[in-house]
């Protein structure tokens, strides 16, 4: 949809509920929770919309300088709205964790997975999720594998060419617990993993 449009119609929606005919009447106070649920709904999709661009679902290429600032604005939506949108909350730390993957921060994807596991285990998102990190993990290990074998032709130190395989020994070991632990909670295969 049209972002621009979408951004607008929030603001104004902001900009309205600081005037007094915002303002739920003492009468009417079963609206109290429909106007939660609402501003749920609204936090969630205005992050929803960044986490888009910042990928570059919409709009382009995807812009990894944006990712952290959509984080802490999905995570914000947890804490002040987790508990109006709560259909919304496993959706949201499924993009936390993609982000932090796609930023090499391998370790607290795993714990926003872990957490997605928890509140919705059943959910779709949780075998795809594990998929995404599994990639992460297996992304690291090529990339340390290319460093090994560069440092090997180019002469590195002995102490040097032990770092890096102390370090490729850690993320391969992270890879097969990644793989195994998808392998015991996954409710469905992702084929994914298999390329």
């Amino acid at each position: 949809g049209d972002h621009a449009k979408a951004r607008a119609a929030v603001k104004a929606y902001q900009d309205w509920l600081q005037t007094p005919a915002a303002q739920i009447p003492s009468d009417r106070r079963e609206l109290a929770d429909t106007r939660r649920q609402a501003l749920a709904t609204v936090a969630f999709y205005d992050a929803y919309m960044d986490y888009l661009e910042a990928v570059g679902t919409v709009g382009g290429a995807p812009d990894p300088t944006r990712f952290e600032p959509t984080v802490t604005k999905l995570r914000s939506f947890i804490v002040d709205h987790g508990t109006n949108g709560p259909t919304y909350v496993p959706d949201a730390w499924n993009m936390i964790a993609r982000m932090q993957a796609e930023l090499g921060q391998i370790a607290r994807a795993e714990e926003s997975y872990r957490t997605l596991r928890r509140m919705a285990p059943n959910s779709p998102l949780v075998a795809q999720l594990a998929t995404a990190i599994f990639k992460a993990h297996y992304d690291s290990v090529r990339a340390l594998e290319t460093e090994s074998e560069a440092s090997a032709a180019s002469g590195a130190s002995a102490s040097e060419l032990e770092a890096v395989a102390g370090r490729l020994l850690t993320a391969r070991r992270d890879a097969v617990a990644s793989g195994l632990d998808y392998l015991e909670n996954a409710t469905e295969p992702q084929y994914g993993v298999l390329y």
